[in-house]
C-alpha cells in the first residue's frame, strides 16, 4: 500500500498510540473506582469456615504419676 517504510512506521505508531491509551485507561478506571485493600474488605463466609473450622491446639498438661501406681520392680 505504501511501502515497508510507510507499513512500519504505521505499525509503530499504531502501537505506542494502543499502548498509551492502555495506559491511560489504567489510570482512569483507578482513579474513578479505586479498590479498597484487603485490610478494609469484611472476611467472606468461607473465611469465616476455615476459622471456625481450625483445630485449637493447647499445650497438654503433664501429671506426674504418683509413685505407688508404678509396676513392681522398677524404682
Amino acid at each position: 500500500m505504501g511501502g515497508v517504510k510507510r507499513t512500519n512506521d504505521f505499525l509503530e505508531k499504531a502501537t505506542w498510540t494502543l499502548a498509551i491509551a492502555l495506559l491511560v485507561l489504567v489510570v482512569a478506571v483507578n482513579v474513578v473506582n479505586p479498590t479498597q485493600s484487603a485490610e478494609a474488605l469484611p472476611d467472606s463466609q468461607v473465611n469465616e469456615e476455615i476459622d471456625n473450622a481450625a483445630p485449637t491446639f493447647q499445650t497438654p498438661v503433664q501429671q506426674s504419676a504418683p509413685a505407688t501406681d508404678l509396676p513392681q520392680g522398677i524404682e
